[in-house]
């Protein structure tokens, strides 16, 4: 019997019954259109921690700087992200921080 993960359904739940204001997932099976849901309902969202998710991609960072409170993002073990988005997360206009670390996907020169 294997453990059940986290996906959009949990996440579109949460953000229909709770104010957030913090999110931390680690391992997770949510994806852009789980992020979605988040911006959707306008949850005052000021950090986020993403930590090994399986389907969290550059469409999900693009979802991500659409926050409108968004003030720290830490991005770790993504390997599916890359520099692009990055660059889409850090466009936000409330972003004071941001760290990404041993993400496959990012090079950094």
């Amino acid at each position: 019997q294997g453990t059940e993960r986290f996906t959009n359904a949990g996440l579109r739940r949460l953000a229909e019954t709770c104010p957030l204001r913090e999110l931390m997932l680690q391992m997770v099976d949510v994806d852009h259109e789980g992020f979605a849901s988040l911006v959707e309902r306008g949850r005052p969202l000021e950090r986020i921690s993403l930590s090994g998710g399986f389907h969290v991609t550059d469409a999900a960072l693009d979802v991500l700087q659409r926050l409108p409170s968004l003030r720290e993002c830490y991005l770790s073990h993504l390997d599916l992200i890359t520099d692009r988005g990055v660059r889409s997360v850090l466009r936000s206009k409330t972003l004071q921080e941001c760290v990404v670390y041993s993400c496959d996907g990012i090079y950094s020169q």
